[in-house]
């Protein structure tokens, strides 16, 4: 998706691969995906870096984590959930991002000497996949001002609010023979902080 919005614009090409009736959890909403072209994009695309991905055990659902920098050099967090759609292909479902409050101080590099290596960057995604055995029991119980997607396999539970001054996503994976609560992600709501 990255290359396709360097091609076409951001809001393009997150349409582009969106699923029906995708949201985009937003720091004022939840804004749906057929309200993306709305939103203003002036054509300089954003960078992200995924960290973290879960799979389900048959592979249809994932959830991933990582860092952006915004197209004005601000950086942040974001969580995408995605689902494999009849094609085969991975198409996203939810998304949420926040920038960092307050924003990392921007240290400058010491020159490197003669004799040293330097490696810029070194990106490693940790995948981690569900357990495949049946989960014993129903998912965890959830918050009722939250809502949950549970994968059609039943070893991945997302749930997410928009409620108060937060934006909660919280992934919950079948993994070790129980459910463990592998991702907790709380932003602020516009004029909350």
């Amino acid at each position: 998706m990255l290359q396709r919005a360097k091609e076409i614009g951001q809001v393009e090409a997150m349409a582009e691969f969106a699923a029906d009736g995708a949201m985009v959890l937003a720091e004022t909403g939840e804004i749906p995906v057929s309200d993306l072209r709305t939103l203003r994009d002036d054509g300089r695309v954003a960078a992200w870096t995924p960290k973290t991905v879960w799979v389900s055990c048959d592979a249809r659902f994932a959830v991933s984590d990582g860092r952006f920098t915004a197209a004005d050099g601000k950086v942040g967090d974001y969580v995408t959930t995605w689902r494999e759609d009849s094609s085969g292909d991975y198409v996203w479902v939810h998304n949420a991002k926040a920038l960092d409050d307050p924003q990392p101080e921007n240290t400058p590099l010491e020159a490197p000497r003669d004799d040293e290596i330097v490696v810029e960057a070194l990106i490693s995604v940790k995948g981690h996949v569900t357990d495949c055995e049946r989960p014993a029991g129903s998912p965890p119980p959830h918050a009722a001002s939250m809502r949950e997607t549970l994968s059609p396999d039943g070893r991945l539970s997302w749930r997410w609010s928009m409620s108060g001054p937060q934006r909660i996503f919280r992934l919950y994976a079948w993994t070790e023979g129980a459910w463990k609560l592998v991702l907790d992600r709380q932003w602020p709501m516009e004029g909350s902080k």
